[in-house]
């Protein structure tokens, strides 16, 4: 039985999407977001106090344009900025995984796509 092509097609755009990710830059802002977000102090080598505090009222800043429910504006702003860091890790992960199956080290060659369309 032949694998469902839309399935195919969804897991090349993930792998596409997660190529994409890989090349943003990130800036301590993303990463003080993914903190807040999660509570969590997880990134914090990557800010400075000062900078953690330059997020701060920059978010504030912002805030000040809302109307509506600020608290989940800001929430999905922050989130904007804290989505990068997150695919990261995902595709850090991913790579550890595509990795392990495919017994090679992963750059998503064109060879590496075609043994994971075979697969699916």
């Amino acid at each position: 039985k032949a694998p469902n092509k839309n399935i195919q097609y969804d897991e090349i755009a993930k792998l596409i999407d997660k190529e994409i990710y890989k090349g943003y830059a990130l800036y301590p802002i993303n990463y003080v977001c993914a903190d807040i977000l999660t509570d969590s102090e997880r990134f914090s080598s990557h800010y400075t106090d000062a900078e953690h505090d330059e997020a701060i009222e920059y978010f504030d800043q912002q805030c000040e344009k809302f109307e509506g429910d600020i608290p989940l504006q800001r929430k999905m702003l922050m989130q904007i900025y804290a989505n990068p860091v997150s695919m990261r890790k995902a595709s850090q992960f991913l790579n550890k995984i595509f990795e392990s199956f495919f017994c090679v080290n992963t750059q998503f060659s064109e060879y590496n796509f075609k043994k994971l369309c075979v697969f699916l």
